[in-house]
């Protein structure tokens, strides 16, 4: 799985086992390993053209705000869960404590 693929389930709040299953799923239907009825088909692609449009969003955003990927990923979190000590912050992004400290002190 890619980490953009990793990335937009996680954001989403999909688990990555959840994540996992659903990209074995789409490369199965992509591939013709599975038949898909024709509105399983349409939701599918329907779903992938989202995805791209959030993706691209979320670049555009980033550059217009001077934020990296990580830094909207830490904005989100944030605005779910609310204030969150640095260590959860850190957990959820993959990251050290000291990482997100010094993120959050340069910005």
């Amino acid at each position: 799985m890619s980490k953009t693929q990793v990335h937009i389930f996680h954001r989403s709040g999909v688990s990555l086992a959840l994540a996992y299953y659903l990209d074995i799923l789409i490369i199965r239907i992509s591939s013709g390993v599975v038949q898909a009825r024709p509105i399983v088909k349409t939701v599918f692609h329907t779903l992938r053209a989202l995805s791209n449009e959030i993706d691209r969003l979320d670049g555009v955003a980033a550059g217009q705000f001077d934020l990296n990927r990580t830094d909207q990923r830490a904005l989100d979190i944030l605005h779910r869960l609310g204030v969150i000590p640095a260590k959860a912050l850190a957990e959820a992004l993959g990251l050290t404590t000291g990482g997100v400290t010094t993120r959050a002190g340069n910005g």
